[in-house]
Formats: structure tokens, sequence, C-alpha cells
């Protein structure tokens, strides 16, 4: 086995290719398997724009970095298109570079530990982080690997101080800083260590201090000019200064967040088995041990050495001491430098006894491999797709609108959904053609004009409302849909909810109960009417009215049952809610109120032939008590309330089905 250590170049660079055709493979097979977050429709629908009002928005607007990655994407549309696929190719293609720039960087620091190229490579292609990043369209793994190839030619310039050099690291470091604005803590870092190196190795006067000044110097200075200049990243600081110690994290939690996330690659909601990822950490902390007790090399190997372990650690170090909201992310380049001090140590086992090494490498593809599955398998981190799959598949574009209760939701909208939908926001504000919207809390009077508009305008309203409180923290809209229309459904997905409201003034439903019930000598029930919906062609809803008129303002907040039962009994759907929903509660009512209610129960398909009753019963909300009824026109002693529940209509299921009303109540 020690003999595979001075295993000949040729073989080494054959297992380079391979890795790195595996981590494209791996990359791209799967590259559309997931559908489209929010940055990433972002970043679609911003690239649509021209490259003016590109630069434009992005000088103007806060929270958004420099214009570089959407000025990439948008050349790139015009070439590859916006599939899934197109959309994510370049970042696919970043990290499938990282393989080799790691591998290159191995060798070059480590010239005597032939088999460390290999093994970081190793690490680095199945790194679950890297993958994720490597399969999202956003700009993250495009700054790593321009941020180790700015390593290399430091390292370069470090050695031979030449002007060509400098222009290519400006050049690497101007992209790089134009696509996200916490790469220049990367170069800070690499400036750092060299600065502290040169004076602990008495070396001061062997480095080239004025062409790495001018380097670094030229490489930021862009970025500063940007950052002084720009109204959007001014408003930006203020904003985050002004946030500071506002939320205060623990530093363990948010250490231990991090490094899961880091380590385990499951970006959102971190599933109980990312605390594999805990096995890595002491591994690179061992790593970086042996950089610092290994025997003293030339003064180019030794600031590399450093520079890795700086790289890996210090952006962790810096999130735990001063911004603990700094997203994995953000410092995802500290990754490759962590899997190399791991394959350090790896190595430097491996030369002790071969299954030492094979040991520290099996931990690490272990906790690889488990978190790969997760990735591969369950792992989701939006559901827009499906649900705009969902919608379109059901929904009628002619006669229904879309409503957006988060307006921010209108560029994953305006990717997925099909063109000939009718989409709104609430509240109502400006949806633009490219940029993302920040809009303010919904305020209920200046909106249900438009809703009741609308609903007496389309037969149908879909309603998109987002797993994010974000201007509807009452559930206004929610709320004043299931009062004013028929509630037919929700489905949820896992980072949206898709509510489907029939409107009644596009419905001709028939009359069902003459009599008029009052139940508790409060609320009486002076209507009924009943229609069928047919959502799909396998789908039939049953929407029923109930009218309720105040007798006396109630004095408990009552909930309705309504349920159609078989023959035997048995319930085939059943509905609860309160009178007209949660929005006004009875409690809330004055006397002499009129009220209607609108309920839906679903008919299953295949319903057998027979008779159904459709029976209606109050209850109070809070003991769950049933609330006993009586018929207005008859509440003599003969006539006595009962808890019962009453029928109210008669379904007749045949070769048609039909709804009437029942022959009396009981």
């Amino acid at each position: 086995m020690p003999a595979l250590v001075h295993r000949p170049i040729r073989r080494t660079l054959i297992g380079l290719v391979a890795l790195v055709l595996a981590a494209f493979a791996l990359r791209v097979v799967t590259l559309d398997r997931l559908g489209l977050a929010y940055d990433e429709a972002a970043t679609a629908l911003m690239a649509r724009a021209t490259p003016l009002e590109i630069i434009t928005f992005h000088w103007n607007a806060a929270y958004e970095h420099p214009p570089v990655w959407v000025l990439l994407m948008h050349g790139w549309s015009q070439i590859a298109g916006q599939s899934e696929f197109a959309l994510r190719f370049l970042p696919a293609l970043a990290g499938t570079a990282l393989v080799a720039i790691v591998w290159c960087l191995a060798r070059s620091i480590w010239p005597d530990e032939p088999l460390l190229p290999f093994l970081s490579a190793l690490l680095v292609a199945f790194a679950p982080v890297l993958l994720y990043y490597s399969q999202e369209a956003r700009m993250y793994t495009l700054v790593v690997l321009l941020m180790l190839l700015s390593f290399h030619l430091m390292l370069r310039l470090h050695a031979q101080p030449r002007w060509g050099t400098v222009i290519a690291f400006w050049l690497v470091s101007w992209v790089m800083l134009g696509l996200h604005y916490y790469a220049a803590l990367g170069l800070a870092i690499q400036a750092l260590v060299i600065v502290i190196h040169g004076l602990l190795a008495g070396a001061m006067r062997r480095i080239p201090w004025i062409k790495l000044f001018i380097a670094f110097a030229g490489a930021l200075l862009p970025l500063l000019l940007w950052m002084y200049f720009s109204p959007g990243f001014r408003t930006t600081l203020t904003a985050v200064l002004n946030s500071v110690g506002a939320n205060p994290i623990s530093w363990h939690f948010y250490l231990s967040d991090l490094w899961r996330e880091l380590s385990f690659g499951s970006i959102r909601w971190l599933p109980p088995q990312a605390r594999a990822g805990y096995i890595v950490a002491p591994l690179v902390l061992l790593g970086a041990l042996l950089v610092a007790i290994q025997p003293r090399r030339s003064t180019r190997v030794g600031v590399g050495a450093w520079i890795v372990v700086a790289l890996a650690l210090l952006p962790i170090l810096s999130g735990v001491l001063a911004f603990r909201t700094l997203a994995p992310r953000y410092i995802l380049w500290a990754m490759p430098m962590c899997y190399v001090l791991v394959a350090l140590l790896a190595a430097v086992l491996w030369r002790r006894h071969w299954t030492l090494g094979i040991i520290v490498m099996l931990l690490v593809i272990g906790v690889d491999a488990l978190a790969l599955q997760h990735y591969l398998g369950p792992y989701r981190k939006s559901e827009y797709r499906e649900m705009t799959t969902y919608l379109q598949a059901r929904g009628d574009p002619q006669t229904e609108i879309l409503l957006l209760e988060a307006p921010r939701q209108h560029l994953l909208a305006k990717y997925y959904v099909a063109p000939q939908w009718s989409v709104y926001p609430m509240p109502t504000v400006p949806l633009p053609s490219y940029w993302p919207v920040t809009a303010p809390r919904i305020v209920p009077e200046d909106e249900d004009d438009r809703i009741q508009a609308w609903l007496a305008e389309h037969e149908g309203v879909w309603v998109s409302y987002t797993s994010e409180v974000e201007v509807d923290a009452g559930e206004f809209l929610a709320k004043y849909l299931t009062a004013v229309a028929y509630r037919e459904h929700c489905t949820q997905w896992l980072d949206v909810r898709l509510c489907h409201y029939v409107s009644p003034h596009q419905l001709s439903p028939v009359e069902l109960t003459p009599a008029h019930l009052l139940f508790g000598d409060e609320l009486a029930l002076i209507g009924a009417k009943g229609t069928f919906y047919h959502l799909a062609p396998d789908t039939t809803r049953l929407l029923v009215q109930l009218d309720w008129h105040a007798q006396q303002k109630p004095s408990l907040d009552y909930k309705v049952a309504l349920r159609l039962l078989r023959d035997d009994g048995s319930i085939v759907d059943q509905a609860d809610d309160y009178p007209i929903g949660s929005l006004l509660v009875p409690t809330t009512w004055n006397q002499d109120d009129h009220k209607p209610g609108y309920f839906a129960l679903t008919l299953p398909p295949h319903l057998a032939a027979g008779r159904y009753k459709l029976q209606v019963s109050l209850y109070d909300a809070n003991t769950l008590e049933p609330t006993p009824s009586t018929e207005l026109a008859d509440s003599s002693a003969a006539n006595p309330p009962a808890a019962e529940p009453r029928t109210i209509a008669e379904l007749h299921v045949g070769d048609t089905m039909q709804l009437l009303p029942a022959p009396s109540n009981q």
C-alpha cells in the first residue's frame, strides 16, 4: 500500500481527470431535478433587463451586490436561454473546475505530499455543500473558483513578482468582487497572512511588498469606489449597522448551525442527520495543527499553507465573533480549504500507515454519502414549480385570476406561471418588470373592495400564500376570502400554499331548506343554498351557502359542523368552521346582523348510488358542547330544542346527482 504514495504522475493525472468527469456528471445529471427558489428566479428575471437597466438598478437598490453576476447571466441567457438547466449550468461548470484548481493548489503548496492533491480533489468533488451550490443559479461557486484562482495568482506573485501576474490578479479580483461583496474578506485574509508570516518568519526583505501592495490595492479599488458612490450600498450599510445586535444569537448556536450547513450541505431545513457534519470539524482542526507543527518550509510554501488555514477558519470565526448573521453561502470558499486540511491529515497519516489515512477519508466520505443521500433524495428547497404545475392543470386563466399574498413572489410567478394568467399582488403595489419588490403591510380597508370586485368579475380566485410572514401577519386575506367566497380547497407545498376560492356571484344554487332554525336562542339559520362545482373531471365539490341572522348579540363563539352522511350514518365529508370563518367570530356580531357563510364539501369519485343526508349543527368552539336548536316557526312545548344535527338537504346519486331540499327537518 505505501507504494501508492510514489505512483507515477501520469496515474495521478488520470485520477484527476476521472474526478473532474465524475464531479461534472454528478452536478449536471441532476441539474434541473429541483425547481427554482426565490433567489434563482430573481436571477432569471433580472437577467432579462438590458445591461444599462441592470447596472442602474444595482447602483440604486439596497441589499443588492454589484451587477457582474446579473450581467453575466444576461449574456449567457442570450446564448443558452433560461431553462432551469441553462440558468444553473455556469455554476455547475465552476463547481466542477474547483476540483482541478484545488488539486493544483495542494500540489503547489505541499510538493512533498504526492497523495495530497488527489485526496483534496476527491473530497471537493463530492462535497455536499459545493454540489448544492453548483446546482443553484447564483454566483456562489463562481466566487469560490475565483477566490482560489486569486490565491494561486497571489502565490505566484509572492514567488515571482511580475506585472503580468499583478494584472491577472486584478482581473480575477475585479470579477470576483463584482459578484459578491463578501469576497473582499477573502482578499483581506490573504493580505493579513502575508504580512504576519513575513514578520514572524523574518522574511520581510525577501517579500515583494510594493507589487503585492499594488496588487491588493488595485484589486480593491473598483469595489471601494462603487461602495463609496453607490446610493444602494450606502442604504444597505446604514440598515446593517442599525440592525447590529437587534436580534442577538448565541455564538454556540450560530456556530453549530453554520458548521452543519457547511459540512452537511443542507442549506434550508436541516435534518437531524446533519449532526454528522460535526465529525469533520476535529479533522479540520487537526489538519490546521499539522501546518503549525510541520518543519519550516520555504517562505512561499509556508505562506501558502497558512493561507489555507486562515481561509478555512477565519471566515467562520469572524461570523462567530462579529457577524452572527453571516450566511454560509457568503463564506463558501472556506470549505475547499477545510477539505484540503483534512486531506493533509489523511496524507500524513497514510505515510505512517495506510489504514490511518483511509480511516480519515472514510469518516468524511461517510458524512458526504449521508448528506448526498438526503440532498439527492427527499431534500427540497422550493416547490413553486410543483405549485404552478398544479395550478395550470386545474385552473382556468380565462375565468379565474391569481393573487399573490406577498408581492415578492412575483418573480417566481413570472418565471413559472403561464402568461395567460392575470396576476395581482396583495397589497396593491406596482410590480416591476424584472426587479424584486418590497411591499408594505396589507391594510384591510384598502383591499376589501378590490377583492369584492374580483369576485364579481371572475368565477374563481387562486391565492398563493408564502411560507414566510411578509405582509399579512394577521392573515386578513385568507380570513376575508373565507368569509365572502367558497374556499374550495387548499394545497400545501414546502414553501407555498395555494388556495382556490369560488365566487358566490357566479353560481346559481338551489334553495335547500324552507324551515328556519334557531340555535341557542341567539343565532338563526334563515336560509340555505347549494350547488355542485367541478374543479376537474375527477373532482366535484358540494358548495353550500348558509344564511345567518343574529336574533340577539351572540354570547358564544359558535362553530358550524356541516356533514354529508351515508344511510348508515358514516361521514362522506365534513366541514367545521365559524359561521363566516375566523375573520368575524360570532361574539363580534351585533343583534340583527345578517351574514352568509360559505362551505365546501368534497364528493369522492364514483360515489355510490343512493341517498345522502346533508346535516348542520352548531357547537361552542371553546367547550365543544353542541348547541340545541328548534324551528323558529314552532317553538311550542311539543317541539322542544334538540342538540341533534338538523338535516337541511338530501343528495340523490344515480345516473346523475341531484341536491334536493329535505322533506322535513330532523
